[in-house]
């Protein structure tokens, strides 16, 4: 995990972005509100350590206290939480853990130390800065904290404040990305279809059907889930069907939720009938605990699944392998989120999701460029592709349509049908002193002081110089150079 931690800081650092901070909690001088973060098992909300007040603390965090929040975020691709914590009184070799999403972000073993007592029995307190770094890109985190502690919370205890998000967030217009990503690489995802990502999930059911199980919502210590404890298991098919629009691509983002005495057991999802995803999970797996229903562990993490598909129609099924009874296992899904992607439709010519336009074409300064809006050479000030100022030195012409080049030699040219060239070819070495032609573009900028538009790459069709050759003949000697002029 560091040194993950450390290759995603150093893209981060190469890449040049920064940090923003997107949720904090418990930072007031007087705390008074939960700010609705959930606890199982406290002894009380807030203490008083010094003259500070924490949440949690001596005599209110102890033995079995279980600490959530469920935070719903926009698109990012990397997260960082920070905290003071305060480990009070006589920790024995004992941990305090921090689970996201159901895996283990932070664990550390602390012990008694002999300090001056700032709150608390004799033995003295720890407060420590907590740091957590890690990529993320789902639509919602779930921090869970919790401690090994085994005796009374007078004895040992633990409390927190001053907890901070932070996001690394995707370029603007992008639903999804990651690190390495550019604008023009993340808004090929377009989501098409969500569900349950609410906090308080809503009655509606959004098309979802439940078979073999109790229909609604349940509610796990403040985490609902569609479906969920007590409510789907043994036989039991969570489904949809929905249309899609033209894609290649998709990816399915979910949170499902494992409750009580799974036994490698696993949970499916299949897609026209199709296996795509399968999980198991053990109740009794290190760094997760009981968060609701039975004594058993609960497991509530995120999943993602990318896919080729491509069909019109889709049929989502989420079953599993349990086989006992609704109490003993169960299961729930939320925060379902659906994106396509179509790969590669840059320059067909037809504007499809999120493409501003499409000429056809990979020509620069043309008005548009890579299936966005984009300025003709010389413009300040374009809409749309359309320009209405130009740059300092250029020369705005909104009906000029002949385009002049002298002296043009070796280069690539495209050429609109219809137009006059006239040449000159000397002992083999060719040169295009004039060229006559008609242009499609309404309107452009050019060069206040010269003659010659270099912007002839702007125009639709492209002939190579060597193509050029062969459509005209030539006729030449080594002393009395012939000059020729074709019409096509």
């Amino acid at each position: 995990m560091k040194l993950l931690s450390l290759i995603f800081f150093i893209i981060i650092f190469k890449l040049g972005l920064s940090q923003t901070l997107y949720y904090e909690a418990f930072s007031s001088v007087t705390l008074i509100s939960m700010e609705d973060w959930a606890t199982i098992n406290a002894y009380g909300n807030f203490s008083d350590c010094d003259g500070t007040q924490i949440f949690g603390g001596f005599n209110t965090f102890g033995m079995g206290t279980k600490v959530m929040k469920l935070i719903q975020l926009p698109p990012h691709f990397y997260v960082q939480i920070k905290m003071k914590f305060w480990k009070i009184d006589t920790w024995d070799n004992e941990y305090f853990n921090i689970n996201i999403d159901g895996a283990q972000a932070f664990s550390q073993q602390y012990q008694s130390i002999s300090s001056i007592s700032e709150c608390g029995n004799s033995w003295g307190e720890e407060i420590q800065l907590i740091t957590i770094s890690l990529p993320h890109f789902y639509q919602s985190i779930l921090i869970y904290m919790f401690s090994t502690l085994d005796e009374n919370p007078s004895n040992e205890s633990w409390g927190f404040r001053d907890f901070q998000l932070f996001l690394y967030l995707c370029p603007p217009d992008c639903l999804s990305c990651t690190s390495d990503d550019l604008k023009k690489d993340c808004v090929l995802w377009s989501i098409v279809d969500f569900a349950f990502l609410e906090i308080y999930l809503s009655t509606f059911q959004e098309g979802w059907q439940i078979i073999n199980g109790i229909q609604g919502n349940s509610d796990c210590n403040g985490i609902q889930f569609y479906c969920g404890y007590g409510r789907c298991g043994h036989n039991s098919i969570i489904q949809k069907t929905l249309n899609l629009p033209t894609h290649q691509q998709l990816m399915i983002r979910f949170r499902l939720g494992f409750f009580d005495s799974w036994d490698n057991e696993y949970v499916y999802l299949n897609i026209d009938g199709n296996l795509v995803f399968s999980q198991s999970h053990f109740f009794y797996q290190e760094g997760n605990a009981d968060l609701c229903g039975l004594t058993y562990s609960d497991y509530l993490p995120n999943f993602q699944i990318i896919i080729d598909h491509s069909d019109a129609m889709i049929r989502l099924e989420f079953t599993t392998s349990l086989d006992e009874s609704l109490i003993n296992e169960s299961f729930g899904l939320r925060d379902f989120q659906i994106f396509t992607k179509i790969i590669k439709t840059c320059g067909n010519g037809v504007i499809e999701q999120t493409e501003q336009c499409d000429d056809g074409n990979i020509y620069a300064f043309d008005g548009c460029f890579i299936c966005q809006y984009s300025c003709v050479e010389g413009c300040l000030n374009c809409i749309d592709g359309i320009c209405f100022e130009c740059d300092i030195g250029w020369i705005f012409k909104s009906d000029f349509n002949t385009y002049l080049i002298t002296h043009f030699e070796k280069r690539n040219l495209k050429f609109h049908p219809s137009k006059q060239i006239k040449t000159h070819h000397p002992k083999n070495q060719f040169y295009i002193q004039q060229v006559k032609i008609t242009s499609k573009i309404p309107q452009l900028c050019i060069l206040n002081n010269e003659e010659a538009i270099e912007g002839i790459s702007q125009l639709k069709l492209t002939f190579q110089m060597h193509q050029i050759l062969q459509e005209f003949s030539f006729q030449h000697n080594q002393n009395n150079p012939v000059q020729n002029q074709n019409q096509f």
